[in-house]
């Protein structure tokens, strides 16, 4: 419900702050599309790791450095550039109306505990796909400010734990992006981005290895845990305008 208000505010500001402004009617294209590669940050990765590290799954393994025989320190994230593409049409002179899709919030969060023959490790893979109509308010032909619902696809998937989730939510998106060059038909922008979703909740789960020289087989216990899937992303994008 917070973070629907704090949708429906900005998107309040966005028709109030002079977006039917006639005599700036030539200051952006009347169609642009963009596309987009970011860096993601938030989401699962703070969550799984310390829910990880409080659980023992905080060990070291190698296969770092140069060479891959550097210690590994757990528990990590590895997290991947995301993509979105984004169609806008003027239809006020300060206001367009778009779609933005795109995946983000990709990444793989690892654990690690015990020595190399009783070892447990583990694994989770996880993304959001967003789809989105957008309004977007440009108080300057460089600056552009937008907002809208949108549907988010979350996955989360450990072949350790045996979990392969995939859940369809329903959240909204803001962005922001400021043209460093603007040309005639061609321009780029330092963007960014906020994902609002909800959460995924994991059941807790056992995890067991396997033993080795008459040793016990190790076991770990991860609680159940709620994952968070908001998250936000600085990114440059490309663009080409359609007058």
């Amino acid at each position: 419900m917070r973070t629907t208000r704090v949708g429906l505010t900005m998107l309040g500001v966005i028709a109030l702050t002079g977006a039917w402004d006639a005599a700036n009617a030539q200051t952006i294209p009347r169609v642009t599309l963009t596309v987009e590669a970011a860096v993601p940050q938030g989401g699962p990765g703070p969550d799984l790791e310390s829910t990880l590290r409080a659980a023992g799954l905080a060990g070291e393994s190698f296969g770092g450095g140069f060479f891959g025989t550097g210690p590994v320190h757990h528990p990590y994230t590895d997290e991947f550039l995301g993509w979105s593409a984004d169609l806008r049409v003027r239809v006020r002179p300060r206001l367009t109306v778009g779609f933005s899709a795109g995946r983000s919030n990709a990444g793989s969060t690892y654990g690690h505990n015990g020595a190399f023959l009783n070892a447990l490790d583990f694994q989770a893979d996880y993304s959001v796909t967003t789809i989105a109509p957008v309004i977007t308010w440009h108080p300057d032909r460089r600056l552009r400010l937008g907002a809208g619902p949108a549907l988010q696809r979350a996955t989360f998937a450990s072949p350790q734990a045996g979990v392969d989730i995939r859940k369809n939510m329903l959240g909204w998106t803001a962005q922001a992006g400021l043209a460093f060059f603007d040309g005639r038909r061609l321009f780029s922008e330092i963007a960014a981005r906020y994902h609002g979703m909800g959460t995924v909740g994991l059941s807790d789960v056992t995890l067991n290895g396997t033993s080795f020289m008459a040793e016990p087989a190790p076991s770990i216990v991860i609680p159940a845990m709620d994952v968070t899937f908001s998250h936000w992303s600085i990114g440059v994008t490309l663009g080409v305008k359609f007058q």
